[in-house]
C-alpha cells in the first residue's frame, strides 16, 4: 500500500447458534499506519463509538478527545485506535453480517 491510498477494513460475523445472540459487540482496530475516513463506518442497526486510547474508553465521534500538553482537544482521524459497533437488537440465529470502514494509508 502506498501513502494516500484508500483501503477498506471489513469484519464479517455470524451467529451459528440456534438462538438469537444478545448484546453483540464488534471491535475493529484502526492501525496507526492509517487515518480513518470520517463517516465511512458502515453497519446497520448498531451504536457506533470510537476510541483514541487503545480501546480503553469509547465515545461518540463528536466527543472523542485526546490530551495534548495537558489540554483536551478533539481527536484527529489518524488518532482513532478502535471503532466499536454494538448491535441494537439480538442477532437472529444462523444469520451473518458485515461491518466496514475506510481509511487512508499514512505510512
Amino acid at each position: 500500500m502506498a501513502p494516500g491510498e484508500e483501503v477498506i477494513y471489513a469484519l464479517r460475523f455470524s451467529n451459528e447458534g440456534s438462538e438469537p445472540a444478545d448484546a453483540v459487540v464488534l471491535v475493529m482496530p484502526a492501525p496507526s499506519e492509517v487515518s480513518y475516513v470520517e463517516g465511512s463506518v458502515g453497519g446497520e442497526n448498531a451504536k457506533i463509538t470510537f476510541s483514541a486510547d487503545g480501546g480503553q474508553t469509547y465515545v461518540a465521534r463528536g466527543r472523542l478527545t485526546v490530551s495534548e500538553d495537558g489540554e483536551e482537544r478533539p481527536a484527529k482521524s489518524n488518532e482513532i485506535t478502535h471503532i466499536k459497533l454494538a448491535l441494537n437488537a439480538p442477532m437472529p440465529a444462523e444469520e451473518h453480517g458485515e461491518v466496514s470502514y475506510r481509511a487512508v494509508v499514512l505510512k
